[in-house]
């Protein structure tokens, strides 16, 4: 089983125990959306281009404007 393969088995598995706990439907493709974006923010703030980007605590990524002159 590829590293890929395991990492959507245990989201699956966290997706479906939430399932039942509330009665609802799992909700594997939210788990993995988020999961997707918040892997892409981490490698985002560990590169050389970190300091180009403006995070916001609602999770909203912006380009920086660096060197921008309001006018």
């Amino acid at each position: 089983m590829s590293v890929g393969d395991e990492m959507f088995r245990r989201i699956q598995s966290t997706a479906r125990s939430a399932a039942a706990k509330t009665g609802r439907s799992a909700p594997t493709q939210e788990y993995l959306t988020r999961h997707t974006l918040e892997s892409f923010l981490d490698r985002l703030t560990r590169t050389t281009h970190a300091e180009d980007f403006v995070f916001y605590a609602d999770g909203w990524v912006m380009p920086g404007l660096v060197g921008a002159v309001a006018g």
